[in-house]
């Protein structure tokens, strides 16, 4: 596995990607955004995206930020979900959810596919995210 690493100490935060497969199209794309005053970790987002031709295909992001705890987009559910954790900010929230992805992406995928993809075409949902609050 691959990791690109991008770091601004200036503006505080931390980037890096890396890809699940050996093709190349299913990628990870993580933001950490750290508190200018003392480091610690402020928000974050987690995305799992299928780069298949012709177009990019997010499938799931797990992000939090100040104004919203951490939540799961599913977008591979039909219709998509948006479900609430109370989990901590914390690195190892973040490796946790990226374990969850690593070990989850190709069942994540085939849902999408079986849910949005149809041989010759691409689907398009245009609904409304269904939340859920998990405790």
């Amino acid at each position: 596995m691959n990791t690109v690493w991008r770091m601004n100490l200036e503006r505080k935060f931390i980037e890096y990607d890396y890809f699940l497969d050996d093709e190349k199209q299913n990628k990870v794309y993580i933001r950490i955004r750290l508190n200018p005053s003392n480091s610690l970790i402020e928000s974050f987002s987690i995305t799992y995206t299928n780069m298949s031709e012709p177009i990019t295909h997010q499938i799931l992001r797990i992000d939090a930020s100040e104004k919203e705890r951490i939540h799961i987009h599913y977008f591979f559910q039909k219709p998509p979900t948006k479900e609430y954790h109370n989990k901590p900010v914390s690195g190892e929230t973040i490796n946790n959810y990226q374990e969850l992805i690593q070990t989850n992406w190709r069942w994540y995928w085939a849902q999408y596919k079986d849910n949005y993809l149809q041989e010759g075409g691409i689907i398009l949902c245009i609904c409304t995210p269904k939340q859920s609050y998990s405790k």
